[in-house]
């Protein structure tokens, strides 16, 4: 939070799960305060657990927090998805964030609170 909290130029992010409404909360407060900062979000086009009652609520989530963090910072945030030369979607499973190339953050744990309060995940942060 203190990294974030401090950014003034860039936020890049690679998670899974963009659907936490405590983490676009915190990304949105920064936009807010710092007009100058792009938040950079790399996210897989499909949830990875199907069906109405697990997909619906992902789509869901992930999209109240980029609509949170999109009217704090309004054209300076960029969220994509990969794919391969055929066109056929990468799954994003990797878990970054860089903020003003200045603090790093790499493991297994997504950025939400039950990865880091109920999952064993392990990461790992530095300046």
């Amino acid at each position: 939070a203190k990294a974030v909290q401090r950014a003034r130029r860039l936020i890049y992010l690679e998670d899974q799960y963009l659907w936490s409404a405590d983490v676009a909360k915190l990304f949105a407060d920064a936009l807010a305060a710092n007009p100058g900062l792009q938040l950079v979000v790399i996210v897989p086009r499909v949830p990875d657990q199907e069906g109405a009652v697990a997909q619906g609520p992902q789509y869901i989530g992930r999209w109240q927090a980029i609509q949170a963090c999109e009217r704090a910072g309004r054209g300076r945030v960029h969220v994509y998805d990969l794919e391969n030369t055929v066109g056929t979607p990468v799954y994003v499973h990797s878990k970054v964030c860089v903020v003003d190339d200045a603090w790093v953050s790499g493991g297994s744990d997504n950025f939400n609170r039950r990865s880091w309060s109920h999952d064993s995940e392990l990461s790992s942060a530095g300046l």
